[in-house]
């Protein structure tokens, strides 16, 4: 990320080379995403014990975190990088192209629904929304729109063959809790009551976490 920025600094339009970061963020990471989820190989700083299950069940949790360690930070680092690779499509005028970027978007969707994110599904589909309503009001051309409706169909053939495991994670946790965190709204209460607490030097460095205790 750092590098996408410094190389922006140079060029001579910063936004595109920004948008092309973003896009080769997602083509470097994806390939070992995807060897996390179909053979549960993962990196050594991964913050989630090998062969974890999910609570109360005898299912594996399957999961990408890539080089993030914590899958929950990687989805927030693809929900950065979403709406970078939905302008690369827009700007996009060759069809090989705009098919391969479609490939990647639908793969960053992949993630996130196996990641089981509620917060990142809510985001994706929002994005999605404004950005399928911008697609077909300024691509004139049919060849576009026909690349888009096909990748759409096979989109939902595979999540129609494979919606058990696709969505297993992510099922169970809206069933569990809904889109609503009971524990995670508790600690936001705590830490705005330190805030107030120590509002102008703060805790020190470390000490959120003796807080919170």
């Amino acid at each position: 990320i750092i590098l996408i920025l410094l190389f922006s600094l140079k060029s001579l339009s910063a936004v595109n080379s920004i948008i092309r970061g973003w896009t080769i963020f997602c083509i470097l990471l994806f390939p070992i995403s995807f060897l996390e989820i179909f053979l549960n190989y993962h990196l050594s700083n991964t913050v989630i014990e090998q062969d974890a299950v999910l609570g109360g069940t005898s299912q594996l949790i399957v999961y990408s975190a890539t080089t993030f360690g914590n899958y929950n930070l990687f989805v927030m680092m693809l929900i950065f990088a979403f709406p970078f690779l939905t302008a690369n499509i827009i700007k996009q005028t060759s069809k090989t192209m705009i098919a391969f970027l479609f490939l990647l978007l639908f793969s960053l969707c992949f993630i996130v629904i196996i990641n089981g994110s509620r917060a990142g599904l809510l985001c994706i589909t929002i994005g999605l929304l404004y950005f399928l309503y911008n697609y077909l009001k300024l691509k004139s051309s049919k060849q576009a729109k026909l690349i888009f409706v096909l990748l759409i169909v096979c989109a939902f053939i595979i999540l129609f063959k494979c919606s058990d495991s696709i969505f297993y994670t992510l099922l169970y946790r809206l069933e569990g809790s809904g889109f609503q965190d009971k524990g995670r709204t508790e600690i936001y209460i705590a830490i705005f009551e330190i805030i107030k607490e120590y509002l102008f030097l703060g805790t020190g460095p470390g000490d959120i976490t003796a807080q919170l205790d």
